[in-house]
């Protein structure tokens, strides 16, 4: 048996070994251009590792009476997943920052804050599931997709922080072109701030890619009619 400390350890030093071993992150971590195309690869493998960390490690015989407890439910998830936050979004800061600087804006990408309500509520249903079989259900699909929405968000804030500072930011979301009609019909180029807040969204297994377009903003004199930056 282990207690929550004790399985965290574990989970922790599974994780941290297939990150280190994993040839996809590495090609990306080490890409000078990385787009937002490979923020979401990065997060899916990220996810994948972070859930089979997970499926590794919390199993029926180290596991009082077999079940995860509230406990030890809330002493493994929030920590892995802020370290899951904080891979993905620094990746994606990375991103961002080089695009602004293409679009001429010397600005440095932004890190949004967690989602504690999703955190808490991965919580509450791997600690209610009835069985182990059910709490793993739990560790699977979320985990990948908690990965995928930080790059999302990410984008969102960024797109609002140069929105609110006078700039004309876009939005793009595109499909893998093997996509259900809903996110077909969601696919498109739209002028922050988006008025159909499905455009962020995704269910679960969504190949989407949600990207963050800067435009450098920039007005004409009436009277030289020369052009300058905003």
């Amino acid at each position: 048996m282990a207690d929550g400390k004790e399985l965290l350890a574990y989970i922790q030093e599974t994780f941290t070994d297939l990150i280190n071993n994993s040839k996809m992150l590495k090609r990306i971590g080490e890409k000078e251009d990385p787009t937002i195309f490979d923020a979401n690869r990065y997060a899916y493998e990220v996810g994948r590792n972070m859930t089979n960390a997970f499926l590794e490690n919390v199993t029926a015989e180290v596991l009082p009476d077999g079940k995860v407890s509230y406990s030890i439910a809330n002493t493994i998830v929030p920590p892995m997943m802020q370290e899951e936050f904080d891979l993905v979004t620094k990746t994606t800061q990375k991103v961002i920052t080089r695009l602004n600087q293409e679009a001429g804006l010397g600005l440095e990408g932004i890190i949004p804050g967690i989602n504690e309500d999703r955190i808490a509520g991965l919580v509450k249903g791997i600690s209610n599931a009835e069985t182990l079989e059910d709490a793993w259900k739990y560790m699977k699909a979320p985990f990948q997709n908690f990965a995928v929405h930080a790059v999302d968000e990410t984008v969102r804030k960024n797109a609002e922080f140069q929105y609110n500072a006078g700039l004309q930011p876009k939005i793009v979301r595109s499909t893998d072109g093997k996509c259900c009609e809903w996110c077909n019909e969601l696919a498109g180029v739209y002028d922050y701030p988006v008025s159909n807040p499905e455009v962020y969204q995704r269910h679960e297994n969504c190949n989407c890619l949600v990207e963050f377009l800067p435009t450098k903003m920039r007005a004409q004199n009436v009277h030289t009619k020369t052009w300058r930056d905003l």
